[in-house]
């Protein structure tokens, strides 16, 4: 496991965010939700995401449900893409 593994989906969603330059603003714009909303998802505020709301992340940060959920990717079954926002 590398250093920079984010111990929560808050963490790594956040950094996925920051390293776009995107606001919490846009993002929760882009999915459709409060600004609240995101700023709760961020500090693990929230104790169910819909898996609708998971989907669009991994579509839009080019990452997989995996990683977000869990911190890693499973190398075997899911494939990292494109990010939709880079």
């Amino acid at each position: 496991m590398n250093d920079n593994t984010e111990k929560s989906f808050g963490e790594r969603l956040k950094r996925l965010r920051m390293e776009r330059g995107m606001s919490r603003r846009a993002l929760a714009e882009m999915l459709h939700v409060s600004l609240n909303t995101v700023t709760r998802y961020e500090n693990n505020d929230v104790k169910h995401i819909n898996s609708e709301i998971i989907e669009s992340l991994a579509f839009l940060f080019g990452t997989t449900t995996n990683y977000l959920l869990r911190g890693f990717y499973d190398t075997s079954s899911e494939l990292e893409e494109e990010p939709l926002i880079k």
